[in-house]
């Protein structure tokens, strides 16, 4: 007897006809070979004519093993389903022709995977509700591990599409649009993506016109948060972030997203008083656009810190945002937030819309603020603190001023270098400095300088400022100077300055390069180095010691 090639079933032949027997061996063979490629849910009675496809699709489960898959084929119409389906390990719902999924007329979780293994769901789009009360997609909770959810397509779902309340899951390549818009008070912390375990991998999601968080963590460590895309909705709203990282976050790996049009921040790591500290994070190479608070935010909320976290080689730029009313508008912001890295970024605005570059503030110790270019700020960098180390930063055309160093205990300020600071001068250092050292730094052009290239105001204790280099071109006028320091302490110090300074002959005293005005430490050295030909008229300093 003859039999075909691939299931080697039996052929028919006019000498050697089928016995009841073979055909039904072979028809028991084809099914089996069928199921294991996959179920069609059809059989089971799955059709849009339907008013609720739930039982259809709860039958399939309840009359298959494990493992089993199931395919969904297109319908021009919808499946409506209005209840929870809750999968067996292993299973698979696959849909390779954009099947929809509509549960717009059900409040709750649309798949449960539920202490279960290995489920995935592939090639769908969900469409859920649109109005308020508790809606997702998926959830993913218990002990279920190696789960995925690739591929498809979610819509509406009011606080979150995907809930991830377990660990070594994958939610990759999806598309949302217009989900978590005005979840509940209870739920907006709940991103589109909410994750709420360890060692789940996000990678590749497209998130479109969310109101509130794009990616949300909380509780979540080892995560790997990669390569998504979030455009919040268009209108700046109060409540928009793209990637949320919440207390009880660490050794998580924020990095190659893109962030824009974020009503807040685009990324933000805030603690709260509810479960631990956010510690031991990457956040790198993200780009994020026009986030109106901030494109990066480390907050200490609460009596959590936010500690030993990395933020390292992101691109955020500022061009099209509203000017904000208050001063808020900032490239990185650091509140209360300790021992923490920023560095390598590039921060880019227009000379109109970012007030600061990057702000430390609030009380927060020893954070290192190193290689960081900053263009078109109103203020470079603006740190208060305690042992806060800035060096190796590139601040450009920042149209208010470069620097401002304030309310700070032994900070180090050096290797710096800064061009074109607007009139509030280069570093401009104000009330409160306690044993601070500026050393090393580089200032060129500064036309429109009022305080100086180094503004020191009053209220100095125990600072060294040391080996100024200033270049400069422009005539300055009456009262103006490069280098202006007034003191009223006198354990302060200054080292050695050096002065290129190129105005014409002739220039009044009073429009000296240098001015020095205060009261010193005997040891301070005042060693000044000039090109200027015109040092005579051009250099003055009076000293009180």
């Amino acid at each position: 007897m003859d039999r075909t090639a691939n299931m080697g079933l039996p052929q028919l032949d006019q000498n050697d006809p089928w016995s009841v027997e073979d055909f039904n061996n072979s028809l028991m063979q084809l099914d089996k070979e069928i199921a294991h490629r996959g179920i069609n849910l059809n059989w089971y009675g799955l059709s849009s004519d339907n008013a609720d496809n739930l039982p259809h699709i709860l039958r399939a489960i309840d009359e298959n093993p494990p493992g089993t898959t199931f395919i969904t084929p297109y319908s021009p119409a919808p499946y409506k389903i209005k209840g929870t389906i809750k999968p067996k390990s292993g299973m698979k719902f696959l849909s390779t022709e954009g099947a929809v999924f509509d549960s717009s007329e059900f409040n709750g979780d649309l798949f449960l995977i539920d202490n279960v293994d290995g489920v995935e769901i592939s090639g769908v789009t969900f469409i859920g509700p649109a109005t308020p009360g508790y809606s997702r997609a998926i959830t993913i909770s218990g002990t279920s591990k190696r789960c995925k959810v690739k591929d498809n397509e979610f819509r509406n779902y009011y606080g979150g599409a995907v809930f991830v309340n377990a660990s070594r899951n994958y939610i990759l390549h999806n598309d949302f649009y217009t989900v978590n818009n005005k979840p509940t008070p209870s739920e907006a912390d709940f991103g589109t993506i909410h994750i709420s375990g360890d060692r789940n991998v996000m990678i590749g999601n497209i998130i479109r016109d969310n109101d509130y968080s794009g990616i949300s963590l909380y509780k979540a460590s080892y995560n790997i948060v990669q390569s998504n895309e979030i455009v919040c909705k268009d209108g700046f709203g109060p409540g928009q972030m793209g990637i949320y990282i919440l207390s009880g976050c660490s050794y998580n790996d924020i990095s190659h997203n893109v962030v824009k049009n974020s009503g807040n921040e685009g990324i933000i790591l805030n603690s709260n008083d509810n479960y631990g500290p956010i510690e031991h994070n990457i956040v790198s190479n993200n780009i994020l656009v026009n986030c109106l608070y901030a494109g990066i935010s480390l907050e200490k909320g609460g009596s959590y810190g936010v500690n030993y976290n990395i933020v390292e080689a992101n691109q955020i730029a500022s061009f099209s945002v509203p000017i904000p009313t208050t001063d808020t508008s900032h490239g990185i912001r650091v509140n209360g937030a300790n021992h923490n890295l920023i560095k390598g970024n590039i921060i880019r605005s227009d000379r109109s819309r970012l007030l600061v570059g990057i702000r430390i503030e609030n009380g927060a110790i020893a954070n290192n603020i190193e290689g960081n270019q900053i263009i078109g700020a109103a203020r470079g960098i603006a740190v208060t603190g305690e042992d806060v180390h800035v060096q190796n930063n590139h601040l450009y055309d920042s149209f208010e001023l470069s620097m401002r160093i304030s309310y700070a205990r032994n900070g180090i300020i050096e290797n710096n270098t800064i061009k074109n600071s607007g009139p509030g001068g280069s570093i401009a250092m104000g009330n409160d400095l306690h044993g601070c050292v500026i050393r090393n730094n580089k200032l060129d052009r500064m036309p429109y300088d009022e305080v100086g290239a180094v503004g020191v105001r009053a209220m100095l204790h125990s600072n060294h400022i040391h080996t100024i280099t200033y270049q400069g071109t422009a005539t300055l006028v009456s009262g103006m100077a490069a280098v202006s320091t007034v003191a009223i302490n006198p354990d302060n110090s200054i080292g050695e300055i050096q002065l290129s300074y190129l105005a014409p002959a002739g220039v009044a005293a009073n429009r000296g390069a240098l001015f020095i005005d205060g009261v010193f430490k005997e040891s301070s050295q005042f060693v000044i180095r000039s090109t200027n030909p015109n040092d005579a008229s051009t250099v003055a300093w009076r000293i009180i010691r």
